[in-house]
């Protein structure tokens, strides 16, 4: 099983076509990595994205990990350990 960690900024499109390079399928997960404060244009593009997931790829899951980019120390904690927790999963990391 693989897991696709991305970053989502105000736009869909890069994940979405992240999406169909690496063919995701049952099982599959969607790690999505947003910022503490969410604008309405990140809201929109979250919502394209599990719109899009549900849709097209409805056994895949979407998650989403809060990072503290303001605090690079935890920032980057917070990222180990998403990983991490992936990797004792035993899942393969895109």
């Amino acid at each position: 099983m693989k897991t696709l960690i991305v970053t989502l900024g105000w736009v869909e499109w890069s994940i979405v076509s992240a999406i169909l390079r690496h063919g995701l399928s049952r099982g599959d997960k969607i790690v999505l990595l947003l910022p503490e404060k969410k604008d309405e244009k990140s809201r929109k593009a979250i919502e394209e994205v599990r719109d899009f997931v549900s849709k097209y790829v409805p056994t895949v899951s979407v998650s989403e990990i809060i990072v503290p980019i303001y605090n690079p120390t935890e920032a980057i904690s917070t990222l180990v350990k998403a990983i991490t927790e992936e990797v004792k999963q035993k899942r393969e990391l895109i």
